[in-house]
């Protein structure tokens, strides 16, 4: 695990913009976000910056490439979560993975995707993330951070 993968960024000063942390605030309560926009439009800012106004803890997971190897993404997120947590095995049912991951979190902890743009659209963190998505709640929302649309599998979501 990379650990450099899993901690919010940090802020120092930044614009708030209220509306768009509001739009979020709103989206949360049905459970999964997605937010795309451009490179440098600030879609990460405006996550990070939403958490820290809603005091909200966040487990930050950088998506890369390398995460379509499904045994090697879950085994990344489930370690920032408690290393107790049972190790997904390829053929294992991810719902149950999830159902675990969020019993295990903080309450109101957001599970955030970022650079999700990087996964393939019919690859293994897509699938997940779907899957994440279905289990997702106003006490634990999943967020979506890209620079593409959502690839079909998360979009019916």
């Amino acid at each position: 695990m990379d650990p450099q993968r899993l901690p919010p960024p940090r802020l120092s000063r930044v614009l708030r913009r209220t509306r768009l942390e509001r739009a979020l605030a709103d989206a949360a309560l049905s459970g999964g976000i997605y937010l795309q926009g451009i490179a440098g439009s600030g879609k990460t800012t405006l996550v990070a910056s939403w958490l820290r106004a809603e005091r909200r803890p966040a487990l930050w997971y950088r998506v890369s490439p390398t995460d379509e190897d499904p045994a090697r993404f879950f085994e990344s997120l489930g370690a920032a979560v408690a290393p107790a947590l049972e190790p997904y095995t390829p053929g294992a049912p991810a719902p149950r993975f999830f159902a675990e991951l969020f019993s295990r979190l903080r309450r109101r902890t957001a599970l955030v995707f970022e650079d999700f743009h990087q996964v393939a659209p019919d690859g293994a963190v897509a699938r997940a993330a779907a899957i994440a998505l279905d289990q997702a709640s106003r006490d634990h929302p999943v967020v979506l951070v890209s620079r593409a649309p959502p690839p079909p599998s998360v979009a019916r979501a």
